[in-house]
C-alpha cells in the first residue's frame, strides 16, 4: 500500500477541475504514476478533510457533488480510506445536517470512540444529534 497527500489525491481524482498548466502537469504525472503503480492507494482523514476544503473552497464544488465525489473515491477498489465506516456516517451526516465536513467526522470519530456527545461553539455544527452547544 502507498499513501498519498492532498496535493496528489487533488491532482489525481480531479484533474477535470484544475485549469493552470502546471496542476494539469502534475495530474497527468499522478495520473501516469498511478496507472504504473498497483499497490492500493491509502487515505487517511487528514487528507480527506483537506480535498473536502479545497473542493467546497477553491473549486467551488456543490454539497451534494463534493458527496457524490467522496462516495465515489470510497466505491473505487484500489483506495484504502481510513475508517471507511467512519467516513461513510459522516458523509451521510454532512448531507443532513449544516456544517462543515471535518465537523461531521469529528463528531462521528468520537462518537465512535465512545464519546457521548462533541460540545462545540458553532452553530451550525451543533445542529447535528453528535454535538452539543455550549452557551456562549
Amino acid at each position: 500500500m502507498i499513501g498519498l497527500d492532498t496535493n496528489m489525491v487533488m491532482r489525481w481524482l480531479a484533474l477535470g477541475s484544475i485549469t493552470d498548466a502546471e496542476g494539469v502537469k502534475q495530474g497527468e504525472q499522478a495520473t501516469a504514476f498511478l496507472k504504473q503503480e498497483i499497490a492500493p492507494v491509502f487515505i487517511n482523514h487528514v487528507v480527506l478533510v483537506e480535498v473536502v476544503w479545497l473542493l467546497r473552497q477553491k473549486v467551488k464544488m456543490a454539497r451534494p457533488a463534493v458527496s457524490a465525489f467522496i462516495f465515489d473515491m470510497l466505491n473505487r477498489p484500489r483506495i484504502v480510506m481510513q475508517d471507511r465506516d467512519a467516513v461513510i456516517a459522516s458523509l451521510r451526516s454532512y448531507e443532513l445536517h449544516p456544517g462543515h465536513f471535518a465537523d461531521h467526522l469529528i463528531g462521528e470519530i468520537n462518537s465512535r470512540n465512545g464519546c457521548r456527545t462533541t460540545y462545540t461553539f458553532d452553530r451550525a455544527a451543533a445542529r447535528s444529534p453528535l454535538f452539543s452547544e455550549l452557551s456562549r
